[in-house]
């Protein structure tokens, strides 16, 4: 679509020698010759451009500048005054009131061609720029909206690691929250850092844009860092939140002794997750063997305490004195049975103890035994 200009002129051979030349640059154009038509014209046709002469007989051009900025419609509409006055003082009233550029009369055609194909480029990079801040601004309040959201689920997390340790028979789960609160502080620490980072970078280029500094360098710097700044956000509150959601389906598992069914190795990922911070910083490795599908209806809070008595046994005793120990964790069904095997490459135990580590879970039934040994039901 071709850009349209409105000239606002009184003088009739201005308004034919500007025609001239907007039609020569490929513009159309259209023109009015009295201040009080501007605003009935503005409301018919849309205009990408205004050329407004300082010296109206009717008004002054300024009071019509001043009138257009104000105008909750209009005021981004770019405006070029046209002036035969070269008063210093008058160009920068025009500025302060708006105004994109100016243009001296006898008019070179040279000279206003430059000053248009200025003013439009200008106002498509402020118009980019609004886009990009109303995109930043709402980005902010969706990035504020989740760490409210994030702040409620850690009160909450708090609530839960009271009630929990109030009660004796889940008074290990104490440890445990510690550590996952410890581990959710770290991706909450750096998003709230980036987001900080990325307000005052909102500040500090506004400021630049308002006082006309804004380059397009720096435009281009300004998009590299609001999109490496939300992408640290969002995928350290992904982090935050996974976190948060493995630990609450094993703590609400441990805390009662309701049966339902679930999909085990999905599962044991969850209690392993709840566990990292006690083996975070260590090089040994878990690998877990199980069918992705395989459904057990059961008590998934004991089956959580199996893994995690386990687990705990072989970093505190078995992995004593080595830097990298191996745990391997096989779930399998054959025909009618359930099959649990857990091994470690630890130091071992004396051979008297050894049968209580081995786990036979047969099927039809529901009742834990001192905590290891369990009968389950199994889909």
């Amino acid at each position: 679509m071709a850009v349209k200009i409105l000239i606002v002129d009184d003088d009739r051979q201005v308004i034919q020698q500007l025609r001239v030349l907007l039609s020569e640059f490929g513009y159309s154009s259209d023109f009015i010759s009295k201040s009080e038509l501007l605003f009935p014209k503005l409301t018919r046709d849309i205009y990408d451009l205004i050329l407004l002469d300082i010296y109206m007989p009717d008004t002054d051009g300024i009071t019509l500048l001043k009138q257009l900025k104000t105008h909750s419609t209009y005021h981004n509409i770019p405006v070029i005054m046209l002036t035969g006055d070269m008063d210093d003082q008058l160009l920068s009233k025009c500025f302060d009131c708006g105004s994109t550029d100016f243009v001296y009369k006898p008019i070179k055609a040279l000279v206003l061609q430059a000053r248009i194909k200025f003013a439009l480029t200008a106002n498509e990079y402020i118009k980019q720029i609004s886009s990009q801040k109303e995109t930043l601004e709402k980005q902010t309040k969706e990035l504020q909206n989740a760490n409210k959201l994030l702040e409620e689920s850690l009160v909450q997390l708090r609530k839960t690691q009271t009630q929990l340790i109030q009660s004796e028979k889940m008074a290990a789960l104490g440890g445990l929250v510690a550590g996952v609160a410890h581990e959710i502080n770290t991706p909450v620490g750096v998003g709230v850092t980036a987001a900080s980072h990325l307000a005052m970078k909102v500040q500090e280029y506004n400021e630049r844009y308002k006082s006309g500094q804004l380059t397009r360098e720096d435009f281009e710097v300004f998009l590299k860092t609001i999109c490496t700044g939300a992408d640290m956000i969002v995928s350290n509150l992904r982090r935050a939140a996974d976190l948060i959601r493995s630990f609450k389906q094993v703590a609400v598992d441990q805390s009662n002794e309701e049966q339902r069914l679930f999909k085990v190795k999905p599962y044991i990922n969850d209690v392993l997750q709840s566990l990292v911070p006690k083996y975070k910083r260590t090089q040994h490795t878990i690998t877990v063997h199980c069918y992705d599908e395989l459904l057990l209806y059961s008590y998934p809070g004991v089956f959580s305490q199996i893994i995690t008595n386990l687990l705990m046994n072989s970093l505190e005793h078995g992995f004593e004195d080595k830097e990298k120990g191996e745990i391997v964790i096989s779930i399998y069904q054959k025909e009618k049975k359930f099959f649990f095997k857990y091994t470690d490459n630890g130091k071992g135990i004396a051979s008297e103890q050894k049968k209580y580590l081995s786990l036979f879970l047969p099927l039809n039934g529901a009742k834990a035994v001192q905590g290891l040994v369990c009968i389950l039901s199994i889909i």
